[in-house]
């Protein structure tokens, strides 16, 4: 098989699409750990459209504000989804992560920052 690379324009344009899917992002109570063949948080509270999307390059950044009121006193989990609606648990879940985060008086901004690369 020859030689073959994705140039960057291509590794750009993956990077532009994949965050032009991403619409929502949960928190949950859920401790199990992340799986390859996970389809949701495993125990979902809340969930927000995302708010601020910033692609650069190949790289791409996706932000979310949870407002305090909205937190479960101990959050465990996040999650980004792909083309989801305001439901819990709707669309392709992207990044699935465990976290430890207890609830302040301060709201929560969650970012998912990503590079495409050619492996």
């Amino acid at each position: 098989m020859p030689n073959q690379i994705l140039p960057n324009v291509g590794l750009n344009k993956v990077a532009e699409e994949i965050n032009d899917l991403i619409t929502h992002a949960e928190v949950g109570t859920g401790t199990t750990t992340p799986a390859a063949g996970d389809i949701a948080l495993d125990t979902a509270t809340d969930r927000i459209a995302t708010t601020t999307r910033i692609e650069t390059a190949n790289q791409f950044q996706n932000r979310v504000f949870f407002a305090n009121g909205n937190l479960p006193a101990t959050l465990k989990e996040v999650g980004f989804f792909m083309n989801g609606s305001g439901s819990l648990g709707t669309g392709q879940l992207l990044l699935h992560a465990l976290v430890s985060f207890t609830k302040g008086n301060q709201d929560l901004q969650l970012i998912f920052e990503a590079s495409v690369v050619e492996g």
